[in-house]
């Protein structure tokens, strides 16, 4: 009976921290009655509480703390514009003293986007020698038939799967300022403009998984609508992001998203299909065949994260009240210390650097597990834990042979942040054709954010060049690698602040 209250305890806990505990992971998140006391058997991991506070080792130092209440201007990017003032040549009290010096007050100021009608007017020629009337070539178009011009197109590709604006939104924004302008017709034009930037996307694709040594991969949840039922089912966005600058490599980072109904394994099959790189991904049932001989995933590497891994210790710390969960996690935490040692180096350097400095704290770990995993309990949290980690040992360690890869997957979750902030604004996807101009728009935008290029800009150039381009020559003899956005001009570009 004192085991099965045990076991509801420790549940109701897990359940607790999962729905209101702390996210982060690196701060001292122990409060209150989470805490440990590590003077209990460290080999149970069954521990009474204390009152000294958990603190998960890694967190950074706290910064000095700016007391003047103001940070530096960073203005040096924004035009100066002087104000005319009305003010007397002469000293206001009549001297007649004139001006000497000037104080300069500087205040930020911002002109609202302005929405207009372009009207070009082409002549009609009245030729005398075929007496006929001759008009003039029209501007190719990329999209025909819709009354958006080019740098509409790019502002509502750049609201919404930019800066995270449902369609409704920017209905009403525009309707503020005394423009109709119907969001279907808004979700209609974008969709038609995804299907003329297929050839983009596709050489994006080939960039960050065909060319690339290395990719980290993950998915999550999208709602879409079910018409007919009344109800919404689940559909999936994928991301693969490239990203070789940890190991020294110069190529530009890139994201590309998939959109597909359902988490099945095919889907992941087929991204893969073909193609020989390292796969890094959270260790989901659907990555275990690949790399299996055999099948058309042959040629993949793949990698599991040590950041699920600390995760599972991290809540078994925090539920179980368990020292040996403490312990694990310090241990993985000196591991992020030497990866932030080695960050940038060449893959050989990295290696050596891991095998010297690494492997012993890795067989700490796997030694420390084995001789403890006998006597914790399978299904509580910690003994859950234990087995995650061992159950992956091999791929967990491949890190250690091959100076490409990363300990996680966290930069590919990073590139989840716009998704998931858009998924809350609009709470479904209306169509798989949606979801498929939602990934490919969204590939296209965070690319530019990541190599520093102002995806307005960058649309409004590209949407013009690829249009004349497609007006003489066809689809095959077109190289879409040149409107990928790090060859976009140099007025695309964006000097980013530093804001840490």
């Amino acid at each position: 009976m004192r085991n099965e209250i045990a076991k509801k305890d420790e549940r109701i806990k897990e359940l607790l921290h999962t729905q209101h505990g702390q996210k982060s992971e690196t701060a001292k998140a122990q409060r209150g009655d989470q805490t440990l006391n590590t003077s209990s058997d460290a080999n149970t991991g069954e521990t009474p509480k204390s009152n000294r506070p958990f603190n998960y080792s890694g967190s950074k130092l706290s910064k000095p703390r700016n007391k003047s209440g103001r940070r530096p201007k960073n203005w040096d990017n924004l035009e100066r514009i002087e104000i005319d003032m009305d003010f007397p040549e002469t000293c206001p009290c009549g001297c007649g003293g004139s001006i000497r010096s000037w104080d300069v007050d500087e205040k930020r100021e911002v002109i609202p986007a302005k929405v207009f009608v372009a009207v070009r007017k082409l002549p009609r020629y009245r030729c005398r020698k075929d007496e006929t009337i001759i008009g003039s070539l029209y501007k190719p178009t990329l999209v025909s038939g819709i009354n958006s011009g080019t740098s509409m197109l790019a502002y509502l590709v750049t609201m919404r799967f930019g800066w995270g604006m449902p369609w409704y939104r920017i209905e009403n924004k525009l309707n503020h300022e005394g423009i109709v302008f119907r969001r279907s017709t808004m979700c209609a034009q974008v969709n038609k403009l995804a299907k003329a930037l297929e050839g983009v996307f596709t050489a994006l694709e080939r960039h960050t998984l065909d060319d690339a040594q290395r990719v980290f991969f993950d998915e999550t949840p999208l709602k879409i609508q079910r018409p007919g039922t009344g109800k919404t089912g689940q559909a999936f966005m994928y991301a693969g992001h490239r990203d070789d600058s940890p190991y020294g490599g110069n190529a530009p980072r890139a994201t590309v998203y998939y959109y597909r109904p359902t988490r099945a394994m095919t889907h992941i099959h087929e991204i893969f299909s073909g193609k020989t790189l390292i796969a890094q991904h959270d260790g989901y049932a659907g990555y275990n065949r690949l790399g299996n001989a055999g099948t058309d995933v042959s040629g993949i590497l793949s990698v599991e994260c040590w950041v699920h891994t600390r995760r599972n210790f991290i809540k078994a710390a925090r539920v179980a009240s368990s020292p040996l969960a403490n312990e694990i996690t310090k241990q993985i935490d000196k591991l992020y210390i030497i990866e932030e040692e080695i960050r940038g180096w060449p893959p050989d350097r990295r290696v050596k650097h891991r095998q010297s400095q690494s492997t012993p704290i890795i067989e700490e770990i796997w030694s420390r597990l084995n001789k403890v995993s006998p006597s914790v309990p399978q299904k509580s949290t910690l003994g859950k834990a234990i087995r995650y980690a061992l159950e992956r040992r091999c791929s967990l360690e491949l890190f250690l042979e091959d100076g490409r890869i990363d300990l996680d997957t966290n930069p590919v979750e990073r590139q989840f942040k716009p998704i998931i902030l858009l998924r809350k604004g609009v709470l479904f996807v209306g169509s798989e054709e949606g979801g498929n101009t939602w990934a490919m728009m969204s590939s296209l935008v965070e690319t530019c954010k990541l190599n520093r290029v102002d995806p307005f800009r960058y649309f409004e150039w590209m949407i013009d060049d690829l249009a004349l381009a497609k007006s003489n020559f066809i689809d095959d003899d077109i190289d879409f690698s040149r409107y990928l956005p790090w060859n976009a001009p140099v007025s695309c570009t964006v000097s980013l602040p530093n804001l840490k």
